[in-house]
């Protein structure tokens, strides 16, 4: 298991790739325990994949989007750069 982040360098993202379960596991471990204010979900499609769209406060804050092959998590894409969350903003 792998995640990738893109903060197009304007959002805090991991800077280089994170490889194994475990260190990806405790990445987003530490990130759920900062928490957001006023978060929501949306779970929408994303370029046919699954995906997850966190919102704060009612905008985008990041989105996850999970890469699946034979049942399992392969890679977890991990997006906050402003440019890309602005037009998922209206998705379902």
């Amino acid at each position: 298991m792998r995640l990738v982040g893109d903060s197009g360098g304007r959002s805090r993202a991991p800077l280089r790739v994170l490889e194994g379960a475990d260190h990806v596991g405790r990445f987003l471990s530490g990130i759920a325990r900062k928490g957001l204010p006023d978060v929501s979900f949306r779970f929408p499609e994303l370029n046919g994949g699954v995906a997850v769209l966190v919102l704060s406060g009612g905008k985008p804050d990041s989105v996850f989007q999970l890469d699946i092959a034979d049942e399992h998590v392969r890679t977890v894409y991990v997006i906050r750069n402003p440019d890309k969350l602005n037009s998922l903003a209206a998705l379902p």
